[in-house]
């Protein structure tokens, strides 16, 4: 398989610019959905594995059917929203091939809880 990413990357599989076709506003758009969706995943897999991990079951369930997907906050008992970070934020941060592939654009991304 042609890609430009290494097998371990997110983008594997791809090439550098593959998404550059989606408008400003579309990638805006699918960065946001892709940051819910490692939210959402992120947060299940804390909660299924809550008897292992530093947290509370009831933090856990918390996070996972509470809190706002667009934020990331820290998970440890006691830390809110208010001490983590946006999740796109977070996203790009852990998959930096979002901005080779062409989806994450920083110069369009607001972090809209600043609003």
């Amino acid at each position: 398989m042609r890609t430009d990413f290494d097998e371990r990357s997110a983008g594997f599989g791809c090439k550098y610019g593959d998404f550059r076709f989606l408008t400003d506003d579309q990638a805006s758009k699918m960065t946001r959905v892709l940051a819910r969706v490692a939210e959402r995943s992120y947060r299940r897999g804390l909660h299924h594995g809550v008897n292992q991990d530093d947290i509370s079951e009831e933090r856990a369930l918390f996070l996972r059917f509470e809190e706002d997907l667009d934020n990331s906050p820290f998970c440890e008992d006691g830390h809110g929203s208010e001490s983590g970070t946006d999740a796109v934020t977070r996203l790009v941060m852990e998959n930096s091939c979002l901005r080779d592939l062409g989806i994450y654009r920083c110069e369009h991304h607001v972090d809209e809880r600043l609003g």
